[in-house]
């Protein structure tokens, strides 16, 4: 694995990670 293959797959989960973790959140405020 390269590191520009490293790279793209961070951009890919780091965001991803994040609205995910926003989701549950809101649902979780939301009731």
């Amino acid at each position: 694995m390269s590191l520009q293959e490293l790279g793209m797959l961070a951009l890919l989960l780091s965001p991803g990670l994040l609205l995910s973790i926003l989701i549950m959140v809101t649902f979780a405020a939301g009731g």
